[in-house]
């Protein structure tokens, strides 16, 4: 699954570009960023800015006609039975942005909880999959030089780690990476 976009921080497009992707090159994506595909926000310090609601309009309108699994709730999401719904792709996203970080005690979902469902919609599929999980938080956690935030972050990919190699099989290859030693 390759999302192609030059700016990173260009969300509200990139949410409608996923949108596009969603089925075509990825079965499920999970995530944050609940802002930019609908048009309410649950966090009340949220501010548009630009024409971002007009891009969220849009992202509407694509997913009133997207024969996909919506989730903004991870109980809602936990309930699914795929083999009811024909597998269709799935898009789960929890939080208005990017998630919380561990450390501040406000996040009860966890990377470890995301893949795990991932992996259980993928092998409901019966076919080989990929996954990629990206942990971003002891990135940002760096950035903002807070070592006690990027600690927890990395702690819970090392859950998620384990979790993954418990549960994939000694047939499944895991990689490790980082994009500048963070």
């Amino acid at each position: 699954f390759l999302l192609e976009h030059s700016n990173r921080d260009q969300h509200e497009i990139i949410a409608e570009k996923l949108l596009d992707q969603l089925g075509a090159r990825a079965d499920i994506v999970l995530g944050g960023g609940s802002k930019w595909f609908f048009d309410r926000v649950k966090d009340p310090e949220v501010i548009y800015k630009g024409d971002e609601r007009t891009v969220v309009q849009r992202t509407q309108k694509k997913m009133s006609s997207l024969a996909a699994a919506v989730f903004e709730e991870w109980e809602s999401f936990r309930a699914y039975d795929p083999q009811k719904d024909d597998s269709k792709p799935v898009l789960g996203v929890f939080f208005p942005d990017r998630f919380s970080y561990y450390a501040d005690g406000k996040r009860t979902l966890r990377l470890v909880d995301l893949a795990e469902g991932a992996v259980s919609l993928l092998r409901a599929k019966g076919k080989p999959f990929f996954l990629m999980v990206e942990a971003a938080l002891p990135d940002k956690a760096c950035h903002e030089n807070n070592a006690k935030r990027a600690i927890f972050e990395v702690l819970e990919l090392d859950a998620t780690l384990a979790w993954l190699r418990e549960n994939l099989g000694s047939n499944t290859l895991i990689l490790v990476t980082t994009d500048h030693n963070t």
